[in-house]
């Protein structure tokens, strides 16, 4: 998704994501997934399905989207409709960015600057706001402050009837809920505000809970992957607590919400019949800031790792000879 949004063409973002090669390397993500037999709804529910609702989509594949878009709904979509209010070779520049419409099952619109895809539906809307900003991003002395800001701009919306959520990945970051038109404008415009003005004097509190949820937190081989392929930076730093957030004060978090949580580094989605009337999303204009680049430490890829009891896990790529054993 960010190498197509950092292309520099719609036909060769296009053609990046309907490759074969691609298309079937989502799928196999998918199947390994959000469509394994084991998988069961907790909570990244919403966010994994999110995920591949628009990558399939971009992909051009509207029949592997479809039961993504279902399952962010909790129905189903309009049989068949496939819809487009603006035409294919609409753009929008702001510095980096680039957004197209490539898909006629999404409409593409703005919220105050804000990039918004629309997929017609019935019943109760879903919607959800994305930021480019994630672990990746953060630096080892830093790990945690995104997580920590997530949890600040959700305080002030307090115990609801519908379901909402936040999620913190390695680049990205996602506030999401259910409900009616008038809780959307609710929710998404209390995260705003509450990004521009962060709850600081909860700092201390937000910080026990992260605590609080790292203790409950599994670990197992597979948690330490990302860190012995890339060490401690960028994508590695998963593998990492949340050591950062002991040293950081009001001023590191408010300083990382006005740098990361802007207009230009978010796309809002909505799963729904229309944009909910009135609906504000108060940012800052900001950049899109792009993926980091990935550098591993690994001598050879794929290689494997042996763990307590002689578990074994692997980290593969299309390069290299199998099998390098590493030792931890």
């Amino acid at each position: 998704m960010e190498r197509f949004q950092a292309s520099d063409s719609d036909v060769e973002g296009t053609a990046l994501l309907r490759a074969p090669a691609t298309v079937a390397q989502i799928h196999q993500v998918a199947d390994l997934t959000v469509r394994h037999p084991a998988f069961q709804p907790g909570y990244r529910f919403y966010t994994a399905h999110d995920y591949f609702a628009m990558l399939f989509s971009l992909a051009g594949d509207h029949a592997a989207a479809a039961p993504h878009f279902r399952a962010l709904a909790g129905r189903r979509t309009r049989s068949g409709r496939r819809t487009s209010t603006t035409p294919a070779s609409r753009t929008r520049t702001s510095g980096t960015a680039r957004w197209r419409e490539v898909d006629p099952v999404l409409h593409r619109t703005e919220v105050d600057g804000v990039p918004t895809l629309l997929a017609p539906s019935s019943g109760p809307m879903t919607a959800g706001l994305t930021f480019r900003v994630g672990l990746a991003d953060e630096g080892a002395a830093r790990i945690g402050i995104t997580h920590l800001v997530e949890h600040l701009a959700l305080h002030r919306h307090g115990v609801a009837d519908y379901h909402y959520n936040g999620a913190t990945g390695s680049v990205v970051t996602h506030f999401h809920m259910q409900g009616s038109e008038r809780d959307i404008v609710t929710y998404l415009e209390m995260v705003c505000d509450s990004l521009a003005d962060l709850p600081v004097q909860r700092l201390e509190t937000e910080k026990a809970i992260l605590r609080t949820e790292a203790a409950g937190h599994g670990g197992g081989v597979n948690r330490m992957l990302p860190m012995w392929r890339y060490g401690a930076q960028h994508y590695g730093l998963v593998s990492y607590p949340e050591w950062g957030i002991d040293r950081l004060g009001p001023d590191d978090v408010r300083a990382w919400a006005n740098a990361w949580f802007t207009r230009a580094n978010a796309v809002l989605w909505i799963s729904g019949d229309r944009v909910p009337p009135g609906l504000r999303l108060r940012l800052p204009a900001g950049t899109l800031r792009p993926v980091p680049v990935a550098s591993t430490v690994l001598p050879a890829t794929p290689a494997y790792f042996t763990g307590a009891g002689g578990a074994s896990s692997s980290t593969a790529s299309c390069a290299g000879t199998w099998p390098v054993r590493c030792s931890p």
